[in-house]
């Protein structure tokens, strides 16, 4: 039996994380400690970071990315990543007051693309992916805008309303904002797929209930808009308090998958009618960040995650889309150009606490400790795979396990050796586990098994840790 020991990584950490890193330990020395004034020019910093983010674009003509065709045959065309060039074209151009009729016709002609190819509306790989920046654009910049109404056009709101109404009236199903039975976690599709489709139709109908021209329109289930915004009002509610409950995420610690799925809670943080729904939405939030502060870097997390593709960016700690939001909110790291997933963030009145500031940033005061996390991960029998995934919810089955300290992060998901139809996919899929170093956003040790098709394996390994030292051998119920 091969085991696989990284006690090595502890002396790793004491060569390359002391030598890299000794800034890190100002605070543990007890040097010094950040001040609350320190930590308001952080948290005011964000402001500016944003603004010149958007500025560095000024004045840049539209560049579409490319119409790619379906991902697998029979599905709509895959153009995710039109749409996204097109709603971070629109978003500069509102906020910096340019190129308005460009920014218009732009959003028209993404609208009317998604028109004339209804299947691409279905396509669970483009449209929800960039409709809470439609929703946010109309809150913002329409007639009736908050922040400068009228830059987006009557005209251009109908298009984009109707396109709204189309995915809404078929995905969004009041049967589904159910809470009794399933407490939120009845997951269709994947984690963030799920969260990306409820908010988008929790966003809609509350647009749609106040429009002559939707607010009486029945959706397919039968329902109308206001119907439908009072069910997903009630249902994100449930959400927030489960994911506080539960160890918040299946898809822990996914950079990449978990700036998605928090993309439109921003928007039910920022626009949501329901003052006891805010309230959930940023206690959420500000639990998301507090989390990842205590477990990075320089703005790179570590400790165990799911979903980790091994060919992917998240494999690393550069360029990952939370690290990029780091910059802005702390200003960890260097500077970077917004993209669409972060559009909703960069726009947000959401500002994280001042000790998330504070625990994110003086990595030094944090000193050494070990953080303890029980995500849900196990399946209801025969639900482990998508598009309908039920959670167990009488045991996550898993023991998320990290070891901090201002050299290095080291942390695993320990699980019992079960079979693989056990586990949820979006749990068991591409585990991650080992450790960072700081000097370096990727400076890790990995032990993993390399996947038969070189990206994606289930239920590779096992592992047990206390503080500095890693033990993991691969599996063999899978």
């Amino acid at each position: 039996m091969k085991l696989c020991l990284v006690a090595c990584i502890l002396l790793a950490g004491l060569f390359f994380g002391a030598g890299q890193g000794k800034e890190h330990f100002k605070g543990a020395s007890g040097v010094r400690k950040m001040t609350d004034d320190e930590l308001n020019r952080i948290r005011d910093g964000f402001d500016q970071r944003v603004r010149e983010a958007f500025e560095a674009e000024r004045g840049k003509p539209l560049v579409r990315a490319r119409k790619r065709p379906p991902l697998r045959p029979g599905r709509g065309n895959y153009v995710r990543h039109y749409s996204y060039s097109i709603v971070e074209f629109a978003t500069r151009c509102f906020l910096l007051d340019e190129q308005i009729d460009e920014a218009n016709a732009a959003l028209l002609e993404n609208a009317q693309h998604y028109l004339d190819n209804p299947k691409d509306i279905d396509d669970r790989d483009s449209f929800h992916w960039h409709s809470e920046m439609l929703c946010r654009l109309i809150e913002l910049y329409g007639p009736q805008g908050s922040a400068a109404p009228g830059r987006l056009k009557p005209e251009t709101e109908k298009h984009i309303m109707e396109t709204l109404w189309r995915y809404a009236s078929r995905h969004s199903r009041i049967a589904d904002a159910e809470v009794e039975r399933s407490r939120t976690w009845h997951i269709y599709e994947s984690e963030n797929h799920h969260a990306q489709r409820f908010t988008t139709a929790w966003h809609f109908a509350k647009l749609a209930k106040e429009s002559p021209q939707f607010r009486g329109r029945k959706y397919e289930d039968g329902f109308t808009a206001a119907e439908h915004y009072a069910a997903w009002t009630e249902y994100i509610k449930a959400y927030c308090t489960e994911r506080a409950r539960k160890g918040l995420f299946v898809e822990v610690g996914s950079d990449g998958y978990n700036t998605v799925l928090l993309k439109g809670l921003y928007n039910v943080f920022d626009f949501a009618e329901d003052p006891e729904l805010r309230r959930r939405s940023g206690c959420l939030l500000d639990f998301y960040w507090a989390s990842w502060a205590q477990e990075q870097i320089d703005g790179v997390r570590g400790g165990g995650r799911a979903r980790i593709y091994q060919t992917g960016g998240d494999r690393m700690g550069s360029g990952t889309h939370t690290r990029a939001l780091a910059w802005f909110y702390f200003g960890m790291g260097e500077p970077n150009r917004f993209s669409s997933p972060l559009l909703s963030a960069l726009t947000s009145a959401y500002r994280p606490p001042l000790v998330v500031i504070d625990l994110a940033c003086d990595v030094g005061g944090r000193g050494r400790y070990g953080v303890h996390q029980r995500p849900l991960g196990l399946a209801e029998p025969g639900y482990n795979a998508p598009p309908d995934y039920r959670l167990r919810t009488d045991t996550g089955g898993i023991h998320r396990y990290s070891w901090c300290t201002p050299a290095f992060i080291m942390g695993t998901l320990m699980v019992k050796p079960r079979p693989a139809s056990e586990w949820t996919h979006i749990s068991s899929q591409n585990r991650w586990h080992g450790v960072i170093f700081a000097g370096h956003p990727d400076a890790r040790i990995v032990p993993q098994c390399q996947a038969a098709d070189g990206r994606v394996a289930h239920n590779a390994q096992w592992s047990v840790q206390s503080e500095g030292t890693l033990i993991c051998q691969k599996l063999k119920t899978n």
